[in-house]
């Protein structure tokens, strides 16, 4: 009932199977360039005391809670806090 496959054409399926892997790989990296010059944008962030700082621009909305702020009212930790629009609005 089964059928015996010649070890050359499972050969060549593993082989096609590599390459189609490669380039799935290769087309995936491409689209998102990691840790390349120039791929992070940056944003100009006013700070409380009115200096300026580069944040990247994923994490331009929201920053880390300060000592403080750090647990809600029910003790949870708070990993987030929502950027003042004020902080966002240095051109």
């Amino acid at each position: 009932m089964s059928q015996k496959v010649p070890v050359q054409q499972l050969v060549q399926l593993v082989v096609q199977c590599w390459r189609l892997r490669k380039l799935f790989i290769t087309a995936l990296i491409s689209q998102r360039p990691m840790g390349k010059t120039g791929s992070v944008r940056w944003v100009k962030i006013k700070g409380r005391k009115g200096q300026i700082r580069l944040v990247a621009k994923a994490k331009a909305s929201h920053k880390r809670p300060g000592p403080l702020q750090k647990y809600t009212s029910s003790g949870a930790k708070r990993r987030r806090i929502k950027r003042s629009p004020k902080a966002l609005a240095t051109r």
